[in-house]
């Protein structure tokens, strides 16, 4: 398989966050919404990551410092999206590879779709492959346009798109797989002859299929990775749907979730078999947990390292770790 450099589009000012801060940090579960994103593109077997900043970037660098393996380049100006993958050309280069193209504001990517896409993109060889999905309410959504054979025509901005294709209920999930050839001929073409002046990435897919090049939507059934976070009403969202995602996980691991509402556990916990987990907790950072112990109910336990059979109610672990079998009494602060 080719090699795959992933461009993460994170430039964007999030106006309707009504914040200091650029949209892709703001947090879930105790992470940047970004990092959800960077970690869907190392699962998915991504060699390079590239991240596009603009608005407040050097916040972005530094939330990221330690991540060596990521390369910034800067979208100045908003021009859209084509316009900020122009931006990453220098990081694409002139070899021969496979380009993923995510954003920074969509925390609910899985790695494990991405690699899909990623295999039906080299299966069909196709110069470009989109990945769809049906949504109930498309509003705000590019549409996906076909023929009447099902043929693959398209993508439209939901800003231009007309009352017929307004109906349209697939939708572009704005997550694409390019061969790097074909993306630099496509970005070469395209223009800002629309409703709003800007480069639309989507451009690039009529660009290449009147080349007569292969282009491909693919349905994921996963919908809620198409769901970006636009305002705090849909961070909260994601959230909730990513906490539900994690609880599952560790349900199917044999550990007891007693609330899943009032409980809040961080994606990098590691949690052993039998153990309960009692409402009001919060379990944050590396975390690591071991069998058949009782946590909670209302405990906080950050970095903490806990051994087997260990039970600790209403009390603080910070940066520490108890022995097995140990009962922690009430309102303690260890660290």
């Amino acid at each position: 398989m080719r090699k795959l450099k992933t461009v993460i589009l994170a430039a964007g000012m999030g106006t309707r966050m009504k914040s200091e801060l650029p949209k892709c940090l703001h947090e879930i579960l105790g992470h940047p919404m970004l990092y959800y994103v960077i970690e869907a593109a190392r699962e998915c077997g991504s060699d390079e990551i590239c991240v596009v900043i603009g608005h407040k970037g050097d916040l972005v660098r530094q939330a990221f410092a330690d991540q060596k393996d990521i390369t910034f380049v800067r979208q100045a100006e908003q021009k859209g999206t084509g316009h900020a993958v122009m931006m990453a050309l220098d990081f694409i280069g002139e070899e021969d590879c496979d380009v993923m193209i995510l954003f920074g504001d969509t925390p609910l990517v899985r790695g494990s779709v991405l690699q899909e896409m990623r295999m039906t993109h080299a299966k069909q060889r196709n110069a470009v492959t989109v990945l769809s999905a049906f949504l109930d309410d498309p509003t705000g959504y590019g549409r996906i346009l076909r023929d009447d054979q099902n043929r693959f025509l398209g993508s439209v901005e939901h800003k231009d798109a007309s009352p017929e294709e307004l109906k349209i209920c697939e939708v572009n999930s704005g997550i694409y797989c390019f061969s790097s050839e074909a993306l630099r001929y496509a970005l070469d073409r395209i223009d800002n002859n629309n409703r709003q002046g800007e480069y639309y990435l989507p451009d690039t897919i009529r660009v290449l299929l009147d080349k007569g090049s292969k282009a491909e939507a693919l349905m994921t059934r996963s919908k809620s990775i198409v769901k970006g976070v636009n305002n705090r009403q849909q961070l909260l969202e994601s959230q909730m749907i990513l906490k539900q995602r994690i609880n599952s996980a560790h349900m199917d691991n044999g550990v007891s979730i007693m609330d899943e509402y009032s409980i809040l556990i961080a994606p990098e916990a590691e949690i052993g078999r039998d153990t309960r987990i009692m409402p009001g907790t919060v379990i944050e950072g590396h975390t690591v947990i071991g069998s058949q112990c009782v946590i909670g109910p209302n405990a906080h336990l950050i970095d903490a390292t806990l051994g087997d059979r260990v039970q600790i109610a209403s009390s603080t672990v910070r940066n520490a770790s108890i022995a097995d079998d140990t009962i922690v009494p009430p309102y303690q602060l260890i660290q």
